[in-house]
């Protein structure tokens, strides 16, 4: 999950580019592939992932405030 979910911003203010906030669908697609292809091993079918959910690191939440 930290390997694709790092791979975009949490959130930007160019529509056009690709961001935590504004791909949701996109994001739980890459981790539901990723996913099945590591637990195929053991017999395991994933259905869905969502992400429900959100939690900051320190840095995150710090660099957050300061945008607020």
């Amino acid at each position: 999950m930290k390997q694709i979910c790092g791979q975009y911003p949490y959130y930007s203010p160019d529509p056009d580019e690709p961001s935590l906030k504004s791909e949701a669908q996109s994001l739980s697609d890459q981790l539901k592939t990723e996913l099945q292809a590591r637990c195929a091993v053991a017999g395991v079918r994933i259905c869905d992932v969502a992400l429900t959910d959100l939690y900051y690191s320190s840095e995150i939440a710090q660099a957050m405030l300061v945008r607020q």
